[in-house]
This record gives structure tokens, sequence and C-alpha cells, in this order.
């Protein structure tokens, strides 16, 4: 797993960018993206004398722009699912059982 986090330090330092140039050239490469597709997983491990627990969550977040979007959050008892539709938002919470439907612009 070392060596997987690495190659992006590596690669960065053989280019010769600098940290605001890369942060600049990322923030204009999503800035022109017309969908994108995102999923990341989180696991969180609490240990102490008396007790040890791991949790794992994943989170997906996907859109076609301006104004598609959904966001979807599993495990433990934040999991949610939202979806805009441009005027409409849609959210269920399977863990409390609710739905809701606001009507809305998106955000800009």
């Amino acid at each position: 797993m070392r060596i997987l986090t690495l190659l992006p330090v590596l690669a960065v330092a053989a280019s010769g960018q600098t940290g605001p140039e890369i942060l600049k050239k990322t923030a204009e490469t999503y800035q022109s993206l017309k969908s994108y597709h995102f999923e990341s997983q989180t696991v969180s491990e609490s240990v102490s004398e008396s007790n040890e627990s791991r949790t794992r969550s994943s989170r997906i977040s996907a859109a076609i722009l301006p104004d598609r979007r959904r966001v979807e959050s599993k495990g433990g008892s934040q999991a949610a699912l939202r979806v805009y539709d441009g005027h409409t938002v849609w959210e269920f919470r399977p863990g409390a059982n609710q739905f809701a439907r606001l009507l809305s612009q998106l955000p800009q």
C-alpha cells in the first residue's frame, strides 16, 4: 500500500510542478467536466483499552451537468440517497425509513 501512495508523489516530483500549479490545473479540469462519477470508501477504526470498533462506509457522487446529480451514502446511520433533477430534490434515508421531496433550485 505504501508503494501505491508514493507513486503519485513521485510523478508530481518528476513533473516539476508546484502544489499551487497542480491545484489550479485540477480545478480547471473539474470545472470543465460535462459529467462525473466518483466513488469513495472510508474505513474508520477506534481502539481503546476496553473497546475496539470498525466502521465502513461508501459514497457515490455522479452528475450530468448542469442539473442532474445523485449522491448515495452507504454504511452507518447516515445512509442516504439524494437525487436532483434540476427542479426537485428527492431524498431517502433507509435507516430511518424517511422519504422527502423538496422543490428547489440546484445550488450553484
